[in-house]
């Protein structure tokens, strides 16, 4: 299945689309052997690429995400709040994330400025 799906993703005539359905469902299947998806790739220069290509898109917006959490977490445990659970944050996008973020930064602000 795996190889029958890399073929098809390549010559697609859906472009760019089409490759990232199949990228998601190289994702979401639970027993995937990495092994056997390298060697698939390596018959394909463009989809090899493209699999890198969305791969570090992925991993930059997980930093992203992880950065947000963290931030939020840690601005919530200076103002003696408790710290949103992953649960939360998980259902939550990071823009989402990051506009929580910038609302308390902004109430603490605040505080600082009255303490001042």
């Amino acid at each position: 299945m795996l190889l029958w799906l890399a073929e098809l993703a390549r010559d697609s005539p859906l472009g760019e689309e089409f490759r990232l359905v199949c990228s998601y469902l190289f994702s979401a299947l639970a027993d995937l052997d990495v092994r056997q998806v390298a060697h698939t790739l390596e018959g394909s220069k463009e989809l090899k690429q493209q699999a890198m290509t969305i791969a570090e898109k992925l991993m930059a917006e997980g930093r992203a995400e992880g950065e947000a959490r963290g931030a939020l977490r840690v601005l919530q445990k200076l103002m003696g709040m408790p710290p949103s659970s992953e649960d939360e944050l998980a259902a939550i996008s990071v823009a989402e994330i990051q506009a929580r973020f910038e609302n308390l930064e902004r109430e603490y602000a605040a505080l600082y400025r009255a303490r001042g």
